[in-house]
């Protein structure tokens, strides 16, 4: 049993809250996701690309109120940055500076 407002997708091996939080800075979405605590859970993280592409397979989107474009992930660019995923389109870019939305995951058990 899940708790309250967690979506879980057991067929990816991930877990996330119910709704992408506000607009971050790369380093404050690192320091957000990993402070984070929701469901009885310490031990979120920022999203690959390859996480954050899977849940949007997943119905991330119809999760998204806020309607978040652009997610970070982790997942370093090639020259510089981080790769971020736009939801509307699937498509991805990478910043180095500026905000974006953030969809903290947790890898389940």
């Amino acid at each position: 049993l899940l708790p309250a407002g967690i979506v879980s997708a057991p067929a990816i091996g991930l877990m996330w809250p119910p709704q992408a939080s506000g607009a971050f800075s790369y380093e404050d979405a690192e320091r957000y996701c990993s402070g984070l605590s929701a469901g009885g859970y310490t031990d979120w993280e920022l999203p690959t690309i390859n996480d954050l592409e899977r849940a949007m397979g997943a119905d991330v989107v119809a999760s998204n109120p806020d309607h978040a474009t652009s997610l970070w992930t982790r997942t370093p660019a090639e020259d510089r940055g981080h790769i971020t995923l736009d939801l509307a389109t699937g498509g991805r870019s990478w910043m180095d500076a500026g905000l974006a939305h953030i969809l903290c995951v947790r890898t389940i058990p």
